[in-house]
């Protein structure tokens, strides 16, 4: 039975890869609908996602046809925010020089290739290798491999990011990660290929409740959408959080909710028409 409307949601916003589109990036039909019924009765919608606004996330709704541009974008995982309404973006805490070398040295056994945005939303990366060009291909976005390692860390970043094939090297870096991270910052997997490091401040949940403040929304009248781990903060703070019936089991276990669908079968959308008054 439905029970939400627009009477009681302000604002529906989800995750993008593995949430919103499938595993080849592809926006489900019935998503692309859901979508643009909430916007035509009047409910804000809008994305969050790791990767940066400005040269990625901005263009997305052309890049799946919506009519519309989102309300709101949050990006680096919380560490920006865009009020497409006021064209106003705020940059959260960053990671300093000195945290970033700190994880580079830490990570080094590894040897791992890693990386990190730039200003435009390009990735510096240490080397350009097989995961790399995969990631340019599939996501349209653009690398530039280093001359010199000390660029990546000689300015603040939202966060570096470490690329791993290997899902038991994978498993083996995050463990070493979580027992070395200090204070200032904070690891967490993103994919099946992907771990990344933040300051421990910043993470979606936060980002959403100050988007929230500043619209003068009730999080309570909020649903998000999300599959893993950096997606925890905004299922638990929103009124409603549902992770996607292909989530990890550390989200499924804090969501409200598990999507009938996976992405890949258009689980968003699916949820909206199911339980939503459009």
């Amino acid at each position: 039975m439905k029970r939400f409307s627009k009477e009681n949601v302000s604002l529906v916003i989800s995750d993008i890869d593995f949430t919103l589109v499938d595993s080849n990036k592809k926006l489900h039909e019935k998503t692309w609908e859901a979508f643009c019924k909430l916007h035509e009765i009047g409910v804000k919608v809008g994305i969050a996602s790791g990767r940066p606004i400005r040269g990625q996330l901005i263009q997305r709704y052309r890049q799946w046809h919506f009519p519309f541009q989102f309300d709101v974008i949050i990006g680096m995982n919380g560490g920006q925010i865009l009020d497409t309404e006021t064209d106003e973006m705020v940059q959260n805490n960053q990671l300093s020089p000195n945290s970033l070398k700190e994880i580079i040295e830490m990570m080094s056994p590894f040897k791992l290739n890693y990386f990190v945005y730039d200003e435009c939303g390009d990735m510096l990366v240490s080397k350009i290798d097989d995961l790399t060009l995969e990631a340019m291909s599939k996501s349209n976005e653009k690398a530039r491999e280093v001359s010199d390692i000390t660029e990546i860390y000689k300015v603040n970043r939202n966060k570096i990011l470490f690329r791993i094939g290997d899902s038991e090297l994978l498993n083996k870096a995050l463990i070493h990660a979580q027992k070395y991270c200090q204070d200032s910052f904070t690891v967490f997997k993103t994919g099946p290929k992907m771990i990344e490091f933040q300051d421990r401040k910043v993470n979606k949940g936060n980002a959403l409740i100050q988007y929230c403040n500043l619209k003068n929304i009730n999080i309570e009248n909020v649903i998000a959408f999300g599959d893993t781990s950096n997606d925890n903060e905004m299922l638990m703070y929103s009124g409603t959080g549902i992770c996607m019936l292909n989530g990890s089991d550390d989200t499924k276990k804090i969501s409200n909710e598990i999507s009938t669908l996976s992405c890949e079968q258009g689980g968003v959308g699916d949820w909206i028409f199911k339980n939503f008054e459009l």
